[in-house]
């Protein structure tokens, strides 16, 4: 669904650029892929699962200033 396309489109982002080819919306084998060169290139266990860690790092790297949060911030 759309979290799908959004890990794949801030992985995009990550790795400094856009793909030409259309982002999905299912988790196939070539997003775990993406997933583990990731995880890989930042020391992170090699699992394919974008879980909390993967998040944390992709969302350090990337620029996720636009991406919608699950929760609201409060500003001080």
């Amino acid at each position: 669904g759309p979290e799908v396309r959004s890990l794949a489109e801030l992985l995009q982002q990550a790795r400094g650029g856009y793909s030409r080819d259309p982002l999905g919306d299912q988790y196939n084998a070539a997003l775990l892929r993406e997933v583990q060169a990731f995880q890989r290139r930042h020391r992170l266990v090699v699992d394919g699962i974008a879980g909390v860690r993967t998040q944390m790092v992709l969302d350090a790297i990337a620029d996720t200033r636009d991406v919608p949060l699950l929760t609201p911030q409060v500003v001080r």
